[in-house]
């Protein structure tokens, strides 16, 4: 996206500092941070939602945040982290996939809100059941595609050794 500042460091049209990079994804310091150390990691593409993102991807996005944290922990000696992913439409300017990593120091006076409010119990339990059940559902999907890969690779595997075993007896 032209407008997206996030895709703009991707692009190499913005200066950044930059501590990691891929053909994936790009990990900067903050040039705004809301302590010392902090540092942004975020898909190349411009990608908006969560839920859309690959999970090698995803991955990757998470595995150097938190290596970078452990280096980072050794040079500023911070108590603490907060790791914050922003997606969609949740208030930030530019609607990319990004996650903010915050080194914490004790009286550090940086806070986070959230207006909470009790959930109905009913509703938590609809939701368990739904996610839980969803989540089965998923599994038991990849696990049959699993299987029915492995079942195109014993076929392939008996193709092969009949067509050994017709070979050997012309031999």
């Amino acid at each position: 996206m032209d407008d997206c500042i996030y895709c703009k460091i991707a692009n190499k049209t913005l200066t950044s500092y930059i501590l990691y990079e891929d053909n994936d994804i790009i990990c900067v310091l903050d040039i705004l941070p809301p302590s010392k150390g902090s540092f942004l990691v975020f898909p190349k593409l411009h990608i908006e939602d969560y839920t859309s993102l690959n999970d090698e991807i995803n991955q990757k996005m998470f595995t150097i945040s938190k290596y970078i944290s452990i280096v980072l922990k050794n040079k500023l000696k911070f108590d603490g982290l907060n790791i914050l992913l922003s997606s969609g439409e949740t208030g930030q300017k530019y609607r990319h996939i990004v996650i903010q990593v915050i080194p914490r120091f004790k009286d550090d006076n940086i806070k986070i809100y959230f207006n909470r409010f009790r959930e109905d119990p009913s509703f938590l339990e609809e939701l368990k059941k739904y996610i839980t059940t969803e989540l089965i559902r998923m599994s038991q999907q990849y696990l049959n595609s699993e299987k029915k890969e492995e079942r195109e690779e014993i076929k392939k595997d008996i193709d092969y050794k009949l067509l050994n075993q017709w070979f050997e007896k012309r031999i």
